[in-house]
């Protein structure tokens, strides 16, 4: 996850860079600057763009995780129902 955030961090800092002159100087900000540039555009933009390098890093989890959570919200429902019923058809294969 590191190597994704460091990409993300590249792209959205030389987006920062193109827009940066355009803000007030430190200390001076004014009502008048309300209309500075919006960096959390700049954000969605850079995260956007390297959205693949972060799902490459964090695949989807597997079955036995997806299943382990599922148990786990049905167990928090306290409905004292189960899931545990065999199929008869995927049985019968």
């Amino acid at each position: 996850m590191s190597i994704a955030f460091r990409a993300q961090s590249e792209a959205f800092l030389g987006r920062l860079s193109k827009i940066s002159s355009q803000w007030p100087e430190t200390g001076t900000v004014t009502e008048a600057d309300a209309g500075a540039p919006d960096w959390e555009g700049e954000f969605d933009d850079a995260a956007e763009e390297t959205v693949r390098s972060r799902e490459t890093a964090q695949p989807m989890p597997s079955a036995t995780g997806l299943l382990a959570g599922a148990q786990t919200a049905i167990a928090d429902f306290k409905t004292g129902i189960s899931f545990d019923l065999a199929n008869p058809r995927a049985v019968a294969i």
